[in-house]
């Protein structure tokens, strides 16, 4: 009888491993599993609701996979791209979801999963031309205009004072008040620097001498006005060549907005462009639309999303997609369980068509 006991206890170990193998075969394999997401905000790809619940085009993407390979996310919600990055680094979040761009500089600090979205950088700039009398007095003084034209003032009214003398002592008609004099002599002399020619028939114009006097001052009218014309004009055209931003070619030697962490900040960082860093792309907008800055460069499904959700606001986008990038979430390092996860669940919902499905519901052609 004692004999059996060993053959009993080797049989029963043998049945509780084959129920307890059979338990796991029908266990579900997609237990939900919960993971964090730092977020931030930005449409079309991560943004708050009116119950503050995450929408987006990434955060619905991340929702649909997790739904298939029991991935439950929670999201944190951080003020910068460049906090975002830095969070899931350190491993305070597992993974991120937003307007995150894969390239060489955040790809050494996380890890990325397949692409998301195929994207790229553009430049927004403002409709409104800016105050044009400002900035055409500001051309004028740099180039030297202003204090020839106040040289010019300073003749004309010169001028004024010696007609007025002059009329006074050889014309008998002349009135006899000084404001009134000064006033017709200044007349005159304004009327033939701008117009070449005045109306004035006084005994003054007989004669040889006032004929070449006259002949001289009609000169100086004609060449007063071709040179305020043309400086003017030069001014206003040097303005508008140097104000208007095509492409990226025209960012050097401009004042430009870009978001914390982007990559419009490190694309403008390796062409010496200034920038003025910001939290948002509001706040980029706001310093735009206050001339603070002369264009932003963003990611183009942002800038482009932005534009559409506020048509009443003068922006626009300028030229073609430049530093032409992926979209993808950025994972912590090491967590590969977690990014074949996001793999896999990516390329099922690339072949079926979800993650079409997805994108339309959030960009517009």
């Amino acid at each position: 009888m004692l004999s059996l006991r060993p053959a009993l206890a080797v049989f029963g170990g043998i049945l509780i491993a084959a129920l307890a193998g059979a338990l796991c075969a029908h266990a579900d394999p997609l237990s939900p599993k919960r993971v964090t997401v730092g977020v931030f905000s930005d449409a079309p790809f991560a943004v708050p609701d009116e119950d503050m619940q995450w929408r987006g085009y990434a955060v619905d993407l991340l929702r649909e996979i997790g739904m298939r390979s029991g991935l439950v996310p929670e999201f944190r919600e951080y003020a910068s791209l460049e906090a975002l990055y830095d969070a899931v680094h350190r491993g305070e979040v597992e993974m991120g979801a937003g307007n995150t761009l894969v390239t060489s500089f955040n790809l050494a600090k996380v890890e990325f999963s397949q692409p998301i979205l195929d994207g790229g950088l553009r430049i927004m700039v403002s409709k409104e031309r800016g105050d044009s009398f400002a900035r055409l007095w500001e051309g004028l003084k740099q180039n030297g205009h202003v204090r020839m034209l106040l040289w010019g003032t300073f003749v004309m009214i010169a001028a004024s004072f010696v007609l007025l003398f002059i009329l006074r002592k050889f014309d008998e008609e002349f009135t006899r008040h000084w404001h009134e004099g000064f006033a017709e002599a200044f007349y005159h002399v304004v009327s033939v620097c701008v117009t070449g020619k005045t109306h004035y028939r006084g005994d003054l114009a007989a004669g040889w001498i006032g004929r070449i006097l006259a002949a001289l001052w009609l000169c100086f009218g004609v060449g007063t006005v071709a040179y305020v014309t043309s400086s003017v004009t030069s001014v206003m055209t040097a303005n508008t060549l140097a104000g208007e931003i095509s492409g990226p070619k025209d960012l050097a030697g401009k004042k430009v907005a870009v978001l914390e962490g982007g990559a419009g900040e490190r694309y403008c960082a390796k062409r010496d462009v200034q920038v003025v860093r910001c939290k948002s792309l509001d706040e980029a907008v706001e310093v735009l639309l206050a001339r603070r800055v002369d264009a932003i460069v963003s990611d183009a499904a942002s800038l482009e999303s932005f534009d559409i959700r506020n048509p009443n606001l003068p922006i626009t986008e300028k030229g073609e997609l430049f530093e032409r990038r992926h979209f993808a979430f950025p994972v912590k390092p090491g967590a590969q369980s977690l990014l074949l996860q996001l793999n896999e669940g990516l390329l099922q919902a690339r072949e079926s068509g979800l993650l079409d499905h997805v994108r339309g519901e959030w960009f517009t052609q």
